[in-house]
């Protein structure tokens, strides 16, 4: 039976449907039963077999930093390029087989010796830094004869309490400021241009060439041969060249990238890029979910940091993307969006297509149980702001849909065997890595568990995690992550079900507008097409802006993802590489600018 109340018609223009020949299977070639879960998932959604790729992974469910480049990322370029596919894939679809985990690379000698030597620029960047905080004090001093010293930042800490770069840098700017304005007070005393100078040069010394346009008292050279304007320009391209350095390591350009830092941008520059290089060629946050490392498939390695996590261009609730309803975006670089059809078995695997086949047909069934904790929302993704987003979506499911809500609101959960059955869909907290069995699901089921862990395994019998065992007892669509994503990596529920109850919006395209974060360790299990209410949605914008806060801020629903306009990743990854090529060109005579 089909549960709907107050249908909203939709003009068919309005859907951004992805077609079949924009969806490529990734299907690992040394598992048959994987291979099988491919070739069906492509006959049942009419999906040429031309765009199932078939590669040479391992058997198991993690990967190599190493293997996962040599034997995925690269093998799939090759393909999709050769069979040209690259510039029309919009989605990816990882199968049983595949591996789920791609863990940190394996630090060398040389990226030690690299830590080690980023620390010495750091630590002597401090050093460096003391001696100027210590000489504008005695230069501030001079100016204000009189007045009580001003003790330079560096007196007031010792080797058991070491000053950070922050803090003296922060003492050193409101000294400049002191400074600048006792120069610029026409009352004062006349001060000697000898201390002028000695002013000037820590200025040079601090902030490099770029004194020269931060400071606006601080002069060019009569004799200089260039015009403020072309060194800006020289500045800029400085700092261009320092962000391929940066992302392109080697010996060579460490060296270089130091050169380039302590001649524009000083002893600040210096300690911006020892921590920048502290920061990236740690492995702590490194490891991810193969699907989000997908995602950056066609990304240039400038582009971003194995470390951490970057913003997802789809997520509809970034400020960019709440003032603009235009489905034109200018993406710089082509976000693919990636699904995972796999399961503990593959006959589950395949029976989870079926289930969304069959819920796409007869609709999506059943109760709708949301587990919250009773929490007041302290502050924006905090812990208590996803508990109100599960009490906002109760509320307007209650209020605005047929189905039958059940929203626990205390520190009790769903835990007793047989206590939530016929699920159509699930969101809540908490038991870290611990499935209790008080669920059970109708076909085409959509639900996730918001813990860390919950899609560490599916194909470990002894996996206590929530998604290998919800897939087990028949979910049709749940989310889960690899380790630990920390509470914002999760959709927020109100966001990502409540663009699923359009109907405008296929599962990958809802999960895609509603996940912050890429290159992490998210992953959405299910059919990426899977669309239960095309066509006859629960929601439209007014409805869900009376009920979930989130939705005031869009001025309009979010163009689907499908819709958007990439540049061709071939063509701009050689455009990328002939504009950094010219760019590196440049630097030796970058290095030999001279104000």
């Amino acid at each position: 039976m089909f549960v709907i109340i107050n249908s909203i018609p939709l003009d068919p223009l309005a859907f951004g449907a992805i077609q079949p020949d924009q969806v490529v299977i990734v299907a690992n070639e040394n598992d048959l039963d994987g291979m099988d879960v491919a070739r069906y998932y492509a006959k049942q959604r009419g999906i040429p077999l031309s765009n199932l790729v078939r590669l040479n992974l391992p058997y198991e469910e993690t990967i190599s930093r190493e293997d996962f480049e040599e034997y995925l990322t690269k093998p799939l370029k090759v393909a999709l390029e050769s069979r040209g596919l690259a510039s029309t894939t919009r989605v990816l679809v990882t199968t049983f087989g595949v591996p789920l985990r791609v863990n940190a690379p394996l630090p060398n000698d040389e990226v030690h010796e690299w830590q080690a030597d980023a620390t010495e620029w750091y630590d002597a960047a401090i050093e460096f830094a003391h001696t100027i905080d210590t000489a504008l004090s005695r230069t501030l001093l001079n100016f204000q004869k009189g007045a009580p010293p001003s003790p330079s930042l560096s007196s007031a800490f010792s080797a058991s309490n070491p000053v950070k770069a922050e803090q003296i840098l922060r003492h050193i700017d409101h000294a400049i400021a002191t400074i600048t304005s006792e120069i610029q007070t026409p009352s004062s005393p006349k001060k000697p241009m000898d201390q002028h100078l000695d002013f000037f040069k820590y200025l040079l010394q601090l902030d490099g060439l770029s004194a020269y346009t931060k400071y606006p008292n601080f002069k060019m050279p009569t004799h200089s041969q260039l015009t403020p304007d072309q060194l800006k320009t020289h500045i800029q391209l400085a700092r261009l060249a320092l962000s391929i350095l940066v992302h392109t390591p080697s010996t060579q350009n460490r060296k270089v990238s130091y050169q380039l830092a302590q001649r524009f941008f000083g002893i600040r520059g210096v300690f911006q890029l020892a921590a920048s290089e502290q920061q990236n060629l740690v492995t702590k946050d490194t490891e991810a979910s193969v699907d989000s490392e997908l995602s950056i498939l066609w990304f240039g390695q400038d582009q971003y940091s194995l470390n951490g996590r970057i913003p997802n261009p789809f997520y509809a609730w970034y400020p960019s993307n709440t003032k603009s309803t235009k489905k034109d975006k200018d993406f710089q670089f082509p976000v693919l969006m990636v699904s995972r059809i796999d399961a503990p078995t593959p006959k589950l695997s395949k029976l989870m297509i079926d289930r969304a086949i069959m819920a796409e047909q007869t609709g999506v069934s059943g109760k709708a149980y949301f587990d919250a904790r009773g929490m007041k929302s302290d502050g924006p993704l905090s812990y208590g702001d996803y508990d109100q987003s599960l009490r906002n979506l109760s509320a307007f499911m209650r209020n605005q849909t047929s189905y039958r809500v059940i929203l626990e609101n205390t520190q009790k959960r769903f835990q007793e065997k047989g206590e939530a059955p016929q699920v159509g869909l699930y969101a809540g907290w908490y038991q870290y890595r611990e499935y209790e069995d008080a669920f059970s699901f109708n076909p085409g089921a959509i639900g996730y568990h918001i813990a860390s862990g919950e899609a560490i395994s599916i194909h470990n019998p002894q996996e206590k995690g929530w998604c290998k065992n919800a897939l087990e007892r028949g979910i049709t669509v749940t989310i889960g992550p690899t380790g630990e994503p920390y509470v914002d990596a999760f959709p927020k529920p109100s966001e990502f079900f409540g663009l699923m109850l359009t109907g405008r919006y296929t599962l990958v395209e809802a999960y895609y507008l509603s996940t912050r974060h890429l290159s992490w360790r998210m992953v959405l299990f299910g059919d990426p097409l899977y669309n239960p209410w095309k066509g006859q949605a629960l929601a439209a914008l007014p409805d869900l802006q009376k009920y979930i806060p989130e939705f005031k801020a869009l001025r309009a629903l979010p163009p689907s993802p499908s819709d958007h306009l990439f540049p061709h990743p071939i063509q701009l990854a050689q455009k990328r590489r002939s504009q950094q090529d010219a760019l590196l060109s440049q630097i030796p005579a970058l290095l030999n600018t001279n104000p």
